[in-house]
């Protein structure tokens, strides 16, 4: 992934820098850093499977933005109840079919992901919609909202 992101970068020159942590370190966004007028995750937390860690990593990200600077993370989210959960699995089963994906090829890549990983829980995604709201409320942003959901896929986000 950051490979990706170096190739396409490049355009931007010094305008974006990339950087490789590990989000588990207290130090895991150099000093040198910031800040930043916005800051933006996209499918990277709910890997760490520790919602406390990602709510301590909201704060952190808050600390290096400027005033009136963005957060937006567009992560997977916990369904809040499991007759939801059954709802969504099945629209995205109708999904996977229509695309021509197997369900099979898909949960091969989840138990290959979960088994390279030393943070393994049970549910993929470490807290409900409300829940990371919330800890983005705490986290100190303003004006914090979802602002776009598709089943357990949401961007989230607020101002500095």
């Amino acid at each position: 992934m950051l490979n990706r992101a170096r190739s396409l970068s490049a355009p931007y020159g010094e305008r974006f820098r990339t950087h490789l942590s590990d989000l588990f370190a207290v130090s895991w966004l150099p000093k040198e850093f910031g800040p930043f007028d916005a800051a933006v995750s996209s499918s990277c937390f709910y890997n760490l499977r520790d919602f406390q860690r990602v709510s301590e990593i909201y704060r952190e990200i808050r600390t290096y933005l400027k005033p009136g600077g963005v957060f937006l993370n567009e992560d997977l989210i916990s369904a809040p109840t499991a007759a939801l959960q059954q709802r969504y699995d099945d629209v995205a089963a109708a999904r996977r079919r229509r695309e021509g994906v197997a369900a099979e090829d898909l949960q091969a890549k989840v138990e290959s992901r979960s088994q390279s990983s030393q943070y393994v829980t049970t549910d993929p995604c470490p807290a409900t919609l409300d829940q990371q709201l919330a800890a983005v409320k705490a986290a100190g942003f303003t004006d914090v909202d979802c602002f776009w959901k598709d089943l357990r896929r949401a961007l989230i986000g607020g101002y500095a």
